[in-house]
């Protein structure tokens, strides 16, 4: 596909050298957890994707291709079904190019070349260098052939999560006009939930214009140091030769650092973030204490966490004495059927119909 992100069949390894650029993936990981983001730059965490995980890719990858086809078309009398007259972008008389090359460098040339090319109107994958940044988009268009660029990010999301979007988009923009002195706005592509494709003559995306929060976000960006979420001190973070200390916050356990490179102490034993849904202000006050469940104050856990705790301590399971008496009231001939619920973007049998991420049940 000329759409996707990376290769999920190869294996990335691991090396401790810092990596040359700073994109828009660091920034959110440096945004979150700073010494996430100063991990991140020298050990690509990325390995070998799960069958789920490439299942994932491979609709987002359906969904750009998807978009693209009918906001873009290569023939502008393209007469493609189910286009939504107010949300396709018009079209110069021109062609649609995409930047294949993975090098920022390179990739930020031939992007410059095809956007001083008058028959060019679209530029799928564009790329941004300005180091010590990298950044790549979706789509660059135009509908008049001197007329202003327009940036485009394709997500497969829904609109629901827009506000969330914007630090990403505004990275991109911000090196965009940095090299395309006429850009113009800033355009957000979602998934449209609810709807059938073609149901009240629509397609299953819709197109948020997003050009002022992203040049607020951008004032943001551009604040200087010592502000602690400006552009400039998240790089100077992943580029120094010393990593941040680890800040102990619940999703910590869900991190492939966690024991590795953060908190090695509690490898192997059993600590207080395997008490689930514990909220931050309590996860704070336990973690001041002690990093080990068997240490944590009983009057901040639930019932819940309090039978855990039980489990833990004992060292056999919790079994709740109801269960024994509902089983046993269970007559013969009780047949249990399993059936497991997936709400994909596209109809699992390859078709293009239905609503996204509608559910979709499947047995084993």
């Amino acid at each position: 596909s000329l759409f996707r992100r990376y290769s999920v069949e190869s294996a990335v390894g691991r090396t401790a050298e810092l990596k040359k650029h700073f994109n828009k993936s660091l920034l959110a990981d440096t945004a979150s957890c700073l010494r996430l983001g100063w991990l991140n730059r020298r050990y690509n965490k990325r390995g070998n994707f799960t069958t789920f995980e490439q299942f994932l890719a491979t609709q987002g990858d359906r969904f750009e291709e998807y978009v693209v086809k009918r906001m873009f078309p290569n023939d502008t009398n393209d007469t493609d079904n189910n286009r939504d007259a107010d949300t396709v972008a018009g079209t110069v008389a021109g062609t649609v190019r995409t930047i294949d090359s993975r090098d920022g460098a390179e990739g930020h040339r031939k992007t410059l070349e095809l956007l001083s090319d008058a028959s060019v109107s679209t530029v799928l994958q564009p790329t941004f260098h300005h180091p010590p940044y990298t950044a790549r988009g979706d789509v660059l268009h135009r509908s008049e052939q001197d007329g202003p660029w327009t940036l485009y990010e394709i997500k497969s999301s829904t609109s629901s999560s827009v506000s969330r979007k914007v630090p990403d988009l505004a990275f991109t923009y911000n090196l965009a006009k940095k090299s395309v002195p006429n850009l113009g706005d800033a355009m957000l592509v979602t998934v449209r939930s609810g709807k059938e494709e073609g149901e009240g003559g629509k397609n299953l995306f819709q197109v948020h214009n997003l050009t002022s929060l992203v040049r607020e976000e951008i004032e943001r960006l551009e604040d200087p140091p010592p502000s602690l979420t400006s552009l400039e001190y998240l790089e100077s973070v992943t580029s120094s030769p010393d990593p941040p200390p680890p800040v102990p916050q619940p999703k910590c356990g869900n991190c492939e650092y966690f024991t590795s490179s953060c908190f090695p102490e509690v490898k192997g034993k059993n600590s207080i973030w395997e008490y689930k849904r514990l909220g931050t202000k309590k996860f704070s006050k336990m973690a001041e204490n002690s990093f080990l469940a068997t240490d944590a104050d009983v009057r901040m856990l639930s019932d819940t966490h309090l039978k855990h705790l039980k489990s833990i301590t004992s060292g056999s399971p919790v079994v709740d004495l109801g269960l024994g008496k509902a089983l046993g009231s269970i007559t013969k001939d009780c047949f249990y059927l399993d059936f497991e619920a997936v709400n994909p973007l596209f109809p699992l049998d390859g078709s293009e119909g239905g609503k996204p991420y509608a559910q979709q049940f499947t047995q084993y």
